[in-house]
């Protein structure tokens, strides 16, 4: 049986990954553009217009990705 916290977390959070741009950065959290809107997640060693994943709460810098779509801001 899973705790009504986890539930309540998987509920919340999309499971797939999201592609976008970085936009903002705050010490440790980041504003990334995506398809779907603005996030605000963790990540750290990231520069503002990199092509980042965001995947449970964190965006994570993509290398070689050459057909990544790119978003105006």
């Amino acid at each position: 049986m899973s705790s009504p916290l986890r539930e309540l977390q998987s509920l919340l959070t999309d499971r797939r990954p999201i592609s976008g741009k970085v936009v903002e950065i705050s010490g440790d959290m980041v504003r990334v553009a995506t398809a779907h809107g603005m996030v605000e997640v963790g990540g750290t060693g990231l520069q503002i217009g990199e092509a980042v994943m965001v995947r449970d709460g964190v965006a994570v810098r993509v290398q070689g990705l050459a057909d990544a779509p790119v978003f105006r801001v």
